[in-house]
C-alpha cells in the first residue's frame, strides 16, 4: 500500500492541513511540539478508528486526546493506493461514537465496498495494537511485546487471524485454569482439597473410638433400664405396704378417737354431777334424777327475774340525776350579767372618748359613774348566782350521797344475786357439754365401720412411718437412677450425633477425594493441552524465526559494524550468545538494547511485508543512538526506502538524511 496524500480537517493541533507523499523516503524536520506524533496517530486512527472510549485518562482515551480544544468534529481524508487501485478514505469523529462517520471512495468519487470500517485490519492483516508495534516505530516505545495478530501475520495465516488471536487467550485461560487448580499454590483448588482432606482425615481417627463409646453407653443404658424395672416393682411393693400401714393407722386412730370421746363424756358427766352436789348440798340424795335436773333450772329463772327488777330500779335515780343536771344547766345560764357588763364597757369607752377631747352632750363623770354602777350590779348578780348555785350543789351532793348509799346496797344485793346466778348458769353449760359429748360419741358409734373397728383389736400392726421412710428412700434412689439413665441417654445421643457427623465427614471426605482426583485428572489434561499448544506454537514459530533472526543480524551489523551471535525465542525475544550461553539483552547497555529492539522491529516488518507493500512510520528512532550509529542508521534509510514507503520524522537536523 502507498499513501499518496492526506488532508487534515481538524485533528489535535492540526487544522486544514494537506500533505503529499512520495513512494520512497519522506523525511520531516519539525521541532518538538509541532505535531510529528500527532500526524502518525492521524494515520493510525484513520485506518483503525478511535480506541479507549471508556478510559478516563486523556492519554488513553483517543477521542478526548485528539479532539480540538474548540470542540466540534475532527478527522480528514487519505488518498492511498492498494493493489494498483486508488482510494479515498474519509473519517469524521464527533463527541460520541454515534456521531462518527466512515466513507471509502474510489478515485472517481464513487463509493467503494471493497473495505469496511475495519479497513486497517483488512488491508494490513493486523489489529490496531499490532499495527502500532510493527509499522510505527518510535523512540518512545521500542518494546518487543508481540500479540497473536503479529504471530498470525508472520506465519502467513492471517486468514485464520481469529484463531491466532484466540491462541494467547486460550493459553492464558489454560494457565489461569491450571493455577486455579494447582496443588502447589495455596489458592489452588487441589491444594485446598488436599488441606480439606487432611482436616477431615484428622477428625475421622476418633470414629472407631466414638463407635465403641456408643456401644458401651447402649449397654449401660440397657442395664440401668433393667434396674429401673426392678426398682419399679419394689416401689409397688412398698406402696402396698404403706397403704396397709395407712389402713391400720386409720383403725388405730378410730379406736383412739373413741377412747378420747368416751373420756371427754366421763369428764363432762363428772363435772355436771359435782355442780349438782354443790347446788343441792344435803338435799341431793333425797331428790330424784328428774327433780335434780328441774329444780335448779326453775331457780335460775327466778334469779333472772330478780336481777332484771334490780336493774330497773338502778336505772331510775340515773334519770332523776340527769334531769337535775339539766335544771342546773338551765339555772346556770343567766344572760343579764353579760348584758350589764357590755353596757358598762360601752359607758367606760364613752368616758375615755370624752377625756380624750371628744364632743359629747353627756358629762364624762356621769359616763364613768354609770359604768361603775353597771359593773357593780353585774358583779352583785354574779355573786348572788354563784352563792345560790353553791347552795344548790350542796343539796344535790347530799342527795347524791344518800342515793349512792342506797344504790350501793342494791348493787351489793345484785352482785350477790349475779354471782349465784352465774354459778347456777354454769350448770346449764355443764349439762349442755355432757349432752354434746354424748351426742358426739353416739354419732361416732353410729358409723358401722367405726363400731366394728372399735370392737376388733389391731393385730400385726405395721409401722406406717417406717414404711413411708423406706418408700421415700426407695423413690430417692429411683430419682437418682432416673437421672443417671437420662444422663447416659443424653450422652449416648450426643455420641450418636458425633458419630453421625463423623460418618457425614467420611462421606464428605470420600466426595472431596473424588473431587480432588477429578481435579488432578483435569489439571493433567489441561497441562497436556497447554504443552501440546506450546509445542504447536514452537513448530509454528520455527518457520519464521529463522528469517527474522537473519534480518535482525543483518540490521544489527549494519548499524554497529560488530559481529555478535544471537538467538530468538518462540516469543520473538532476542538473546545474545556469549561463551556458548544465551543471555538476555538486559545484560547490554541501554543504548545497545534500543538498537537491538530497533533492528528487531525492522526485521519483523520485513518478515510481515516481504514485498514491501506497507508504509513504515519512523518517529525519531535514532535519538538514543550515538553519532556514529546515528549516521549508519540514516544510511540504512536509503536502502529501506528502495522497496518501502517511509515517513520519517525527527526534531534534529543532525538526524536528517
Amino acid at each position: 500500500m502507498i499513501i499518496k496524500s492526506c488532508h487534515i480537517a481538524q485533528f489535535g493541533k492540526w487544522k486544514e492541513k494537506d500533505f503529499s507523499f512520495s513512494d520512497a523516503l519522506n523525511p520531516y524536520l519539525w521541532e518538538n511540539g509541532e505535531g510529528k506524533t500527532t500526524l502518525m496517530h492521524f494515520f493510525h486512527i484513520m485506518f483503525y478508528g478511535l480506541s479507549g472510549e471508556r478510559k478516563q485518562d486523556i492519554l488513553e482515551n483517543e477521542r478526548k486526546h485528539f479532539m480540538p480544544f474548540q470542540g466540534g468534529n475532527f478527522g480528514g481524508n487519505i488518498h492511498f493506493q492498494e493493489k494498483g487501485k486508488n482510494y479515498i478514505l474519509e473519517r469524521s469523529f464527533g463527541l460520541r461514537k454515534a456521531e462518527d462517520s466512515f466513507r471509502l471512495l474510489e478515485e472517481g468519487g464513487k463509493e467503494s465496498k471493497d473495505y469496511s470500517e475495519n479497513i486497517g485490519e483488512e488491508i494490513f492483516s493486523l489489529d490496531s495494537e499490532a499495527f502500532q508495534k510493527v509499522c510505527m516505530i518510535s523512540h518512545e516505545d521500542l518494546s518487543l511485546r508481540f500479540n497473536s495478530s503479529i504471530h498470525a501475520k508472520l506465519g502467513n495465516v492471517s486468514d485464520d487471524r481469529e484463531d491466532m488471536q484466540k491462541f494467547q487467550k486460550v493459553q492464558n485461560t489454560l494457565k489461569d485454569a491450571i493455577n486455579a487448580l494447582s496443588p502447589n499454590r495455596r489458592t489452588g483448588a487441589i491444594f485446598k482439597k488436599k488441606m480439606e482432606e487432611e482436616s477431615l482425615s484428622a477428625s475421622l481417627y476418633r470414629k472407631k473410638e466414638e463407635e465403641e463409646a456408643v456401644l458401651s453407653l447402649e449397654e449401660e443404658v440397657l442395664s440401668l433400664e433393667e434396674q429401673w424395672k426392678e426398682k419399679t416393682k419394689e416401689e409397688e411393693r412398698l406402696e402396698e405396704e404403706v397403704q396397709k400401714g395407712i389402713l391400720e393407722k386409720e383403725a388405730l386412730g378410730k379406736k383412739v378417737e373413741y377412747q378420747k370421746l368416751q373420756e371427754e363424756l366421763e369428764k363432762a358427766h363428772y363435772r355436771y354431777e359435782n355442780a349438782k352436789k354443790w347446788y343441792y348440798q344435803n338435799r341431793l340424795e333425797s331428790l330424784s334424777e328428774e327433780e335434780q335436773d328441774r329444780l335448779w333450772k326453775e331457780e335460775l329463772q327466778e334469779l333472772k327475774s330478780k336481777i332484771n327488777a334490780l336493774k330497773k330500779e338502778a336505772e331510775k335515780p340515773k334519770e332523776e340525776a340527769s334531769s337535775g343536771k339539766e335544771t342546773e344547766e338551765r339555772e346556770r345560764r343567766n344572760p343579764l350579767i353579760y348584758i350589764l357588763s357590755v353596757t358598762a364597757l360601752a359607758f367606760l369607752l364613752l368616758f375615755f372618748f370624752k377625756i380624750s377631747g371628744g364632743n359629747l352632750p353627756v358629762p364624762g363623770s356621769l359616763s364613768l359613774l354609770i359604768a361603775i354602777l353597771l359593773f357593780a350590779i353585774a358583779f352583785a348578780i354574779y355573786y348572788g348566782e354563784r352563792e345560790r348555785r353553791n347552795a344548790y350543789l350542796g343539796r344535790r351532793l347530799a342527795e347524791e350521797e344518800k342515793r349512792g348509799k342506797e344504790e350501793s346496797l342494791r348493787l351489793s344485793s345484785l352482785e350477790e344475786l349475779l354471782s349465784h346466778y352465774h354459778k347456777v348458769e354454769e350448770m346449764l353449760s355443764l349439762e349442755a357439754e355432757e349432752k354434746e359429748r354424748q351426742e358426739a360419741l353416739s354419732a361416732f358409734l353410729a358409723q358401722g365401720e367405726n363400731k366394728k373397728t372399735v370392737e376388733n383389736s389391731v393385730a400385726d400392726f405395721v409401722s406406717l412411718e417406717e414404711a413411708q421412710s423406706r418408700l421415700e428412700r426407695h423413690r430417692k434412689e429411683q430419682e437418682l437412677l432416673k437421672d443417671n439413665i437420662r444422663e447416659k441417654r443424653e450422652e449416648r445421643e450426643d455420641r450418636v450425633e458425633i458419630l453421625k457427623a463423623l460418618s457425614e465427614q467420611e462421606r464428605t471426605l470420600q466426595a472431596v477425594r473424588e473431587e480432588r482426583q477429578a481435579m488432578e485428572e483435569r489439571i493433567h489434561i489441561l497441562q497436556q493441552t497447554k504443552d501440546y499448544l506450546e509445542k504447536a506454537k514452537d513448530a509454528f514459530a520455527s518457520e519464521y524465526r529463522g528469517p527474522i533472526l537473519s534480518a535482525f543480524t543483518k540490521y544489527f551489523q549494519e548499524l554497529t559494524k560488530t559481529k555478535m551471535q544471537f538467538a530468538i525465542t518462540n516469543d520473538l525475544e532476542i538473546e545474545f550468545i556469549e561463551g556458548g550461553m544465551r543471555r538476555s539483552l538486559a545484560y547490554l547497555s541501554e543504548g545497545l538494547q534500543d538498537l537491538c529492539r530497533f533492528a528487531m522491529k525492522l526485521a519483523i516488518f520485513d518478515a510481515m511485508f516481504p514485498d514491501g507493500k506497507a508504509v513504515l512510520f519512523l518517529d525519531d528512532p535514532y535519538s538514543h543512538f550515538d553519532d556514529e550509529k546515528g549516521e549508519r542508521g540514516l544510511a540504512l534509510l536509503d536502502g529501506l526506502s528502495e522497496k518501502r514507503q517511509i515517513l520519517y520524522f525527527t526534531c534534529s537536523a543532525s538526524r536528517m538524511p
